[in-house]
Formats: structure tokens, sequence, C-alpha cells
């Protein structure tokens, strides 16, 4: 993704040093594994002692060929992390710390429904909208992305 944002931009990419070349790998910063890989994950948090939301994080675990336009996708509140399907397993259960879970849809619900992300939240609960939002930009930059939400199913 960040790779997409920076030769958008008309910034290349640095060629690996030698002894990473020699290896068998052809990017800086990517495994050959990570660019094949179905699934994603941002996270975000608050790390500055000093802040008064210390300790709130939001992470989402997204996948790549959902093929959910944007205009179609709708932040779910999840009663379990079950709901969230194979997504749910990539975010971090920590017992305890009141996380909320929430799922990025493409409108429909139980089993029928198509879920291209899915979201914990640490305190961040006001900032799943935010969440939907950056599901929404990060499909633009995805490989075999359409341009519009993620993937190209």
């Amino acid at each position: 993704m960040m790779d997409a944002i920076a030769a958008s931009k008309g910034i290349s990419k640095p060629k690996p040093p030698s002894v990473l070349a020699e290896a068998g790998e052809s990017e800086v910063g990517a495994t050959a594994e990570d660019r094949k890989a179905g699934a994603g994950f941002i996270g975000l948090s608050i790390t500055d002692r000093q802040d008064s939301r210390f300790g709130q994080k939001l992470d989402i675990a997204f996948n790549r060929g959902t093929g959910i336009a944007s205009e179609a996708m709708t932040l779910v509140r999840l009663d379990d992390r079950q709901s969230a399907g194979a997504l749910a397993k990539l975010l971090q259960s920590d017992g305890g710390d009141d996380a909320s879970m929430f799922a990025v849809t493409d409108g429909d619900s139980g089993p029928n429904a198509k879920v291209a992300a899915a979201i914990r939240s640490v305190g961040m609960d006001d900032a799943a909208t935010s969440a939907l939002a950056i599901i929404k930009a990060v499909g633009r930059y995805l490989p075999g992305s359409t341009g519009d939400g993620t993937g190209s199913q």
C-alpha cells in the first residue's frame, strides 16, 4: 500500500542491499509472502503517556480481495468475535480490556454478508467510523484493486 502511495507521488523505493538481493529479496521491506497475503493489518494507538487517552487503540484487519465497493461498505457493531469471521483471528484478544468489535460489510447480515474488515477498538469506539474511512481509502492502494473499495472481484 505504501509503495503504491509513494509511486503515485513520484517516489521510488531504493534497491535492496546486495546481501538481501543475494538472499532472493527483490524489494526492501516486504517478503514474498507479505506481497501475496490475502489479509492485511493496520494498528493505531495512543502512545504518549502524557495524553489522557494513553493506551487506547484501534486494530484493523482487512481482506484484500473482498470486492466490496466503498459506497456499499457498512460499519456493523458485533456482539462476538466469531461474527467477524476469519479476520477476527488477526486481532489480538486481551482479556478484560473492554474491547469492542466491529465489521465492515457489504450491508448484508448474517452468514451471507461479505466482510471486508474486522475492527477491534479499545477505548476508541468513536473512531470506528474513521476506521471505515481508512478501509475505504486503503482499498485504492491494494494489489489488484480497481480503485474503489477492496479488491477487484
